[in-house]
C-alpha cells in the first residue's frame, strides 16, 4: 500500500493554521458527529494525506498524533473464499497457529474470533509488502486523530516542533 507521507512537501504557514483551528475546534466541540469526523476524517486527511506530518504540537499546546490501524472485517459470506485464498497461497497454517495462540489467550476482538487472528496476520503480510486480496480480507487501514495537551512549559520548549516538517 503506498504511504502517502512519502510524497510531503514542507508545509505552507496558512495550511498549518488551517490544520491548528481543525486541532482547537476538535479539543473544544461536544458535537460527537463533529469530533468523529475531524478525528477519523478532516484531521488525518489534512496532516497525514495533504501535508504528510505524522505529529504536531499547536502554539497552544494541543498536540495530535495520527495513529493507523488495520481492521478487519469478514463476512460470512466470503469466509469459504477467504480460507481457500489462504490456503492456495500457503498461509492457512499461520493462522492455524495464530488461531491457537488466540485461543490460548482467550483474545476476542471486534467481529469476533475470526478477525482477532486474522488481523496480525494481515498486518504482517501487509508490513512484508505481500500482495494479499484486501477486499476478500475485509481490510480496511484507519488513521485516527489521538489528541493530548502538553504542558505549557513544554509547548513554549517545543515551539519550533509546532512548525515541523513532513517526516
Amino acid at each position: 500500500m503506498t504511504d502517502y507521507g512519502d510524497f510531503a512537501r514542507e508545509p505552507d504557514p496558512r495550511e498549518l493554521t488551517v490544520l491548528d483551528s481543525m486541532i482547537e475546534r476538535l479539543a473544544s466541540t461536544s458535537d460527537v458527529a463533529e469530533r468523529e469526523r475531524l478525528a477519523l476524517v478532516d484531521i488525518p486527511d489534512e496532516m497525514f494525506l495533504q501535508l504528510g506530518l505524522r505529529e504536531r504540537v499547536t502554539p497552544s499546546g494541543l498536540r495530535v498524533v495520527i495513529e493507523e490501524s488495520v481492521e478487519i472485517t469478514v463476512k460470512a459470506e466470503k469466509r469459504p473464499a477467504l480460507h481457500a485464498w489462504l490456503r492456495e497461497h500457503g498461509y492457512l497454517e499461520e493462522l492455524s497457529a495464530l488461531r491457537c495462540q488466540s485461543v490460548t489467550q482467550n483474545k476476542q476482538a471486534r467481529g469476533g474470533a475470526e478477525a482477532a487472528v486474522l488481523k496480525p496476520l494481515a498486518r504482517r503480510l501487509l508490513e512484508a509488502g505481500a500482495a494479499i486480496d484486501l477486499d476478500l480480507m475485509g481490510v480496511s487501514r484507519l488513521r485516527k486523530a489521538r489528541l493530548s495537551r502538553v504542558s505549557a512549559d513544554l509547548a513554549r520548549a517545543d515551539g519550533l516542533k509546532s512548525d515541523c516538517s513532513p517526516e
